[in-house]
Order: structure tokens, then C-alpha cells, then sequence
């Protein structure tokens, strides 16, 4: 497909390093298309679907994980994979560019996923404390702890990366 453009392009006069830039923002612009399609049916479908089966079931606890906004944070994955994937898909042959996008995408997905569980943490503790042992056994600064933990391990990773 980008041959046929580039050749096309090329046929109507236009320079060969124009018609690259040209090729490549079009490149661009299909990975950022696609991660936002991706983004739109995840939230749309995949979270609605999700968030219709929780609320059609009788218990009370996993409407806390839609109040916590567990399912929703999972959806921003999905983009970030798409366009992990799709730099490479569009530039095969730029090493350095690919491997700065994929390693951005890979930090924005370690940041969500550590939002994610932390938001399961939080959605967990508030289970908890639905129950009578809660009272005697409080869990809320051992949760805080944890979360504190896997934030800071995040940021470690995210600047390794």
C-alpha cells in the first residue's frame, strides 16, 4: 500500500524526500488512528460489556471494582499495545525510532498497570472492610504500604527502561 503511494507521489513530480516525509506522517497517522479506535472499543465495548455483566450479578463486592475504576484504567492498554506494535508494523527499517516509541509505550503500560493494581488493592481493602474483621484487623496501612512499594518499584523499572 505504501509502495503504490510513494509511487503515485512520485509520478505527480513531487521530490522523493518529500514524497518520504509525506509517507511517513500517513504512517504515523494510521498508528495514532488505530490506537484510538483501539482506545474507543475498549472503553466502549469491552468496559460496557463488563460493566453490564457486573451489574446484572447480585454481589455487591465486584461493583466496587467498577467504583474503583479497575476495568476502565485496563482499557488505556490497549492503545499503548497497538501502537507498540504498529511502529514496528510502519517503520521496520528505523531501529532507533522503533525502539524509542516501543520502550515509551512499554513505560506507559508498566504506569497503567501499577494504577490497575493499585486500584484493585483499594477495591480489595474496601471488600474487606465490608466484613467484622475488618474492626479488629485493620488492613489500610499495610494496603498504603503496598501500593507505596509498587508505585516506587514502577518508577524504578520505568527509569531503567
Amino acid at each position: 500500500m505504501f509502495s503504490a503511494m510513494t509511487q503515485m507521489l512520485i509520478n505527480l513530480g513531487l521530490n522523493a524526500t518529500i514524497v518520504a516525509g509525506i509517507v511517513a506522517v500517513v504512517k504515523v497517522l494510521m498508528v495514532i488512528l488505530l490506537s484510538y479506535f483501539a482506545n474507543k472499543i475498549a472503553k466502549k465495548f469491552i468496559v460496557g460489556l463488563v460493566h453490564s455483566l457486573i451489574q446484572k450479578t447480585g454481589n455487591k463486592w465486584d461493583d466496587i471494582f467498577v467504583e474503583k475504576k479497575v476495568f476502565v484504567l485496563l482499557s488505556h492498554i490497549a492503545p499503548a499495545w497497538i501502537i507498540s506494535g504498529g511502529i514496528f508494523v510502519a517503520f521496520p527499517q528505523n531501529i532507533v525510532l522503533v525502539d524509542w516509541v516501543q520502550r515509551c509505550a512499554v513505560v506507559y503500560m508498566m504506569v497503567v498497570g501499577s494504577m490497575v493494581a493499585g486500584s484493585v488493592l483499594s477495591a480489595l481493602l474496601e471488600v474487606y472492610q465490608r466484613f467484622e474483621i475488618s474492626k479488629r484487623r485493620p488492613l489500610k496501612g499495610y494496603v498504603q504500604v503496598l501500593k507505596l512499594g509498587l508505585y516506587f518499584l514502577c518508577g524504578i523499572f520505568a527509569i531503567s527502561i
